[in-house]
């Protein structure tokens, strides 16, 4: 397993019922769990289409009362930039608080963790045959990466100290695409004309791949 340190506020829990959620722009995925320490225990789970409803408090809302859920604790991961509890999730529109969230439920302990930190920290709880070796290279401890497209593109880092990795946030997807070629910039003069600023979150995407397909062809004839 991964040696991955946790915040105070993620430590692993003892008997307790956790409501976790993944929020995207596209969809959000909500389970139910029993947890004690490293043992997790699915009880129930629901995906829902995000375009569906107008807001994260209608959708807990919704799960809660199918499944007569009351979760001692509510975690969500979010596709943005969590501050105080709050995010905007940039390519749905929303703007989420854990604090209405908590309102609507009674729950009091309800936190909002950006997505793909969310994703480093469960790294801790993969095993070797969970993983899929795509390049064998050099073995060396060091930095690492997440790095996950969809709706947009979410980026994590975990820095090592020696002895474990740390997880945080990033919002790196939002930084301007880097053309380095011609059909680059011919990409980027597209984008421009038809999209806005090409960011790396819209060009390595889902809407980025039909952006690039029109450009292919529209604009090379491809």
């Amino acid at each position: 397993m991964i040696p991955i340190v946790y915040s105070d506020r993620l430590q692993p829990a003892k008997n307790k019922i956790v409501l976790a959620g993944d929020l995207g722009a596209t969809k959000m995925n909500l389970a139910l769990y029993k947890i004690n320490g490293r043992d997790i225990y699915a009880i129930a789970s629901k995906q829902y289409y995000c375009r569906d409803y107008g807001s994260l408090k209608e959708i807990v809302q919704d799960f809660a009362k199918k499944h007569d859920a009351k979760p001692d604790s509510i975690c969500v991961g979010v596709a943005g930039a969590v501050i105080d509890n709050k995010a905007g999730i940039v390519n749905l529109g929303w703007e989420v608080d854990g604090n209405e969230v908590k309102i609507a439920t009674g729950i009091d302990n309800v936190a909002l963790i950006n997505d793909l930190e969310a994703n480093a920290y469960g790294l801790a709880y993969l095993h070797d045959e969970d993983m899929v070796m795509i390049h064998k290279g050099e073995k060396h401890e060091g930095n690492m990466a997440i790095i996950a497209p969809g709706t947009g593109l979410g980026e994590a880092g975990l820095f090592w100290d020696g002895k474990f990795y740390h997880p945080f946030a990033t919002e790196g997807g939002h930084t301007d695409f880097s053309p380095r070629r011609d059909i680059d910039m011919e990409i980027t003069k597209y984008f421009l004309k038809t999209e806005g600023i090409p960011s790396w979150d819209r060009i390595i995407s889902g809407p980025g791949i039909r952006a690039i397909y029109n450009f292919l062809r529209d604009e090379k004839k491809f």
